[in-house]
């Protein structure tokens, strides 16, 4: 069976499904659709869908300016006005508080890679394992590469005053060595699952081979974050006679601002490349690895090959109509594949359709869009009707996504630890398998 990313009728156009009876890729002008499925415009057997890895459909370079959206919300403005606050405070406890606002800083950067990499809200309420595994996990596994840079910011930083030491050049060109250094180390030290690594020296050329071109805007922004730091380094000491007082706060905040908002863009950036690249890094975020190739639907209806109409509409009626119940649960598909999540969960709550029609997978595609929409609570209930019914293909990945919702927005770990046991016992070998036992040995070593 032919697998090229191309289609064999249509060169130009990439493919995105197979027929295996005709030995052709098809792009969406090749492909129909039948009974609310994928066909061979040809023969009318199933397509079957060519997948791909995630990071080959949505290349990082492509699609990293979508997580713009996640630094505009409400609770990102909150979190950075908060964590702003909270960098001037710790600067007069200096200088103890120096110290402790670059680990805030370094430890909200992780959490928000941890959480955006797992395809969760980087800005959502953070839980006691999302604390916990951000001072346990990345941040000690970077101290081999962090440590010379935090030795030289202390000498070169008169931590005392919170301002900069005679050493005005040592410092920029230290900040210019460590833009590389910890620009690669960021994503190898926060990647979860078997794909953990230290940050040691010599493994820094391997994973910048790895990360390629994507590397170059970790860089850029760990840059604008140093740039902002040393500016707010050689700001001088409040003065409680200086009669601009009000000025000097003021410049104090935007540039904390600046070191902040750059570095939570950093983590956002890397957060969403380890998930897009998963497979590659070796990060487990608890989704399948592959993704459709193609993410369009044909459109255009099967039609039966023959020359008389009415041998079309025969062929049509006696191959088709017998079986071409529309499932009952059609409608809220078509409106979960449209992006209309409203209408969707619409027609959830409507009632007139009862739970026991609506197949796994659709059950998990509305329990996200509830979580979505910020209500945990329901989107549980919906998935705990996959403890009840018969398993399918989509049940590990439901219940995986359960188990998540009670231990991350619930606050509920030993039904999640419950839940975890559950699918390493009934789904051995599969991906959402694997991911549950690693959060059940994180749980035992924590």
């Amino acid at each position: 069976m032919s697998s090229t990313p191309f289609c064999t009728v249509h060169p130009e156009a990439e493919a995105g499904w197979a027929c295996e009876p005709c030995d052709v890729s098809m792009c969406p002008a090749c492909a129909a659709r039948s009974n609310g499925v994928t066909v061979c415009s040809r023969c009318g057997t199933l397509a079957t869908v060519l997948m791909v890895p995630r990071a080959e459909r949505d290349p990082f370079l492509a699609t990293w300016t979508g997580t713009v959206r996640h630094l505009l919300t409400p609770r990102a403005a909150v979190w950075l006005f908060l964590l702003t606050w909270a960098e001037g405070a710790l600067l007069t406890l200096a200088p103890r508080g120096w110290i402790l606002g670059r680990l805030v800083m370094l430890a909200w950067v992780f959490f928000v890679v941890r959480r955006i990499g797992r395809d969760l809200d980087p800005f959502g309420v953070p839980t006691y394992d999302d604390l916990a595994s951000v001072w346990v996990g990345p941040l000690v596994r970077s101290l081999p590469v962090l440590a010379p840079f935090a030795a030289l910011a202390m000498f070169f930083v008169d931590v005392g005053q919170g301002h900069v030491a005679p050493f005005a050049i040592a410092d920029v060109v230290t900040a210019m060595v460590a833009v590389p250094v910890l620009g690669v180390a960021l994503p190898l030290v926060t990647v979860e699952g078997d794909g953990r690594r230290w940050a040691l020296p010599w493994r820094l050329p391997g994973a910048l081979r790895t990360l390629g071109r994507d590397v170059w805007p970790l860089m850029a922004l760990l840059g604008a974050a140093l740039a902002f730091e040393l500016v707010a380094a050689r700001l001088k000491p409040f003065d409680p006679q200086d009669t601009r007082m009000e000025i000097a706060i003021a410049r104090t905040w935007v540039v904390h601002l600046g070191v902040l908002g750059s570095l939570t863009w950093l983590g956002v950036v890397t957060g969403h490349l380890l998930f897009t690249r998963a497979g590659e890094l070796g990060h487990d975020t608890g989704e399948p690895l592959e993704v459709p190739r193609l993410t369009a639907v044909p459109t255009a209806p099967w039609v039966p090959p023959a020359e008389d109409p009415k041998v079309k509409e025969a062929a049509r009626a006696a191959k088709f109509q017998a079986i071409a119940l529309e499932p009952a649960d059609a409608p809220i598909t078509r409106a979960l594949a449209a992006k209309d999540l409203a209408s969707a969960l619409a027609l959830l709550r409507g009632g007139g359709l009862p739970l026991s029609e609506i197949a796994n997978a659709t059950l998990i595609a509305l329990a996200q869009a509830l979580a979505s929409q910020s209500d945990p609570h329901a989107a549980a209930e919906l998935l705990e009707v996959l403890t009840t019914r018969s398993d399918d293909d989509a049940t590990p990945r439901g219940l995986v996504i359960l188990a998540r919702l009670h231990a991350e927005r619930l606050a509920n770990p030993a039904r999640a630890l419950a839940l975890y046991a559950e699918v390493v016992r009934r789904f051995p070998g599969t991906s959402a398998a694997n991911f549950a036992r690693n959060q059940l040995e994180a749980s035992r070593a924590g």
